[in-house]
């Protein structure tokens, strides 16, 4: 992958006037808000996980295979 660059220095400062200063203002304000945003991301996403297991625990299980003992078991209590 190319090196491309994260930010357009001259277009940067162009929008701000040519003042350094303030853009490096701009864009601490927006690292840290994009750091903000990124926590609560992830918080959503671990809430929406918890939610989709607790909604239906089972649904993960049927994704793995049984043990081998469970499938012994059904067939003795079906000869019960």
């Amino acid at each position: 992958m190319a090196d491309v660059p994260v930010i357009d220095w001259d277009e940067a400062m162009e929008q701000c006037g040519d003042d350094e200063e303030f853009c490096r203002e701009l864009l601490s304000d927006l690292r840290g808000e994009v750091d903000q945003q990124v926590i609560r991301i992830d918080e959503m996403l671990t809430q929406v996980r918890i939610l989709d297991f607790t909604l239906d625990p089972f649904q993960d299980l049927a994704r793995y295979p049984l043990p081998v003992w469970f499938d012994s078991y059904e067939h003795s209590s079906r000869e019960r």
